[in-house]
């Protein structure tokens, strides 16, 4: 109840002082979703597009595999919720830290291959690991790796689609959405199909 008082209160309102009819809200509506879909398709959108998918992806991932293989089948369902709280604290501030360090000192560069190393050796580690009871830590020690991770990718990423598109941050979100949303959508399906033919 507190926050969503304090979004209404703190969230800036964009409404117009006069009151828009059906009629135009809907021509609002289509007429951005048409400027999003000719965005859609431009060289730079399209060069920038696998980054929104790989975040959103190797999150999807993740959050699937290793709560499913990982926390569930090693200490147990009643640790998910603890482990996962953790993971979104650790992105949360992380996000924080690397924007101030990025402010003061480091370069993007290296801040994405920091992410994609982070990334990958938390992925080779859930291949290679074999989880057992024993070795609880290292099922808090993996997820706070991948949500530093994270957490330097998701800021750089928005801000690299709001400064692609200058003039247009309502397009420019639009599509980076698109592209999470894609990734998720395929995941899905690959589950769902692999899941039927198996």
């Amino acid at each position: 109840m507190v926050s969503v008082l304090l979004v209404i209160i703190l969230l800036s309102q964009k409404r117009e002082t006069k009151k828009d009819d059906s009629k135009g809200i809907w021509h609002q509506s289509v007429e951005f979703s048409f400027t999003t879909l000719k965005t859609l398709f431009k060289p730079m959108h399209l060069i920038i597009f696998p980054l929104g998918y790989w975040t959103e992806s190797a999150q999807m991932f993740f959050m699937r595999s290793f709560t499913n293989s990982f926390i569930t089948c090693s200490i147990g369902i009643q640790y998910v919720g603890l482990i996962m709280t953790m993971y979104g604290v650790t992105v949360t501030l992380s996000s924080i830290v690397i924007v101030f360090l990025v402010k003061r000192k480091y370069s993007r560069p290296m801040c994405f291959i920091l992410a994609a190393l982070l990334s990958y050796s938390v992925f080779i580690a859930m291949l290679i690991w074999k989880p057992t009871s024993s070795q609880t830590y290292v099922l808090f020690i993996l997820p706070c790796l991948s949500s530093i991770s994270t957490g330097i990718t998701e800021p750089f990423i928005t801000a690299m689609y709001n400064s692609v598109f200058p003039g247009k941050k309502d397009t420019a979100f639009s599509l980076l959405t698109f592209a999470q949303t894609a990734s998720c959508l395929i995941l899905l399906f690959y589950v769902i199909l692999h899941h039927h033919f198996n």
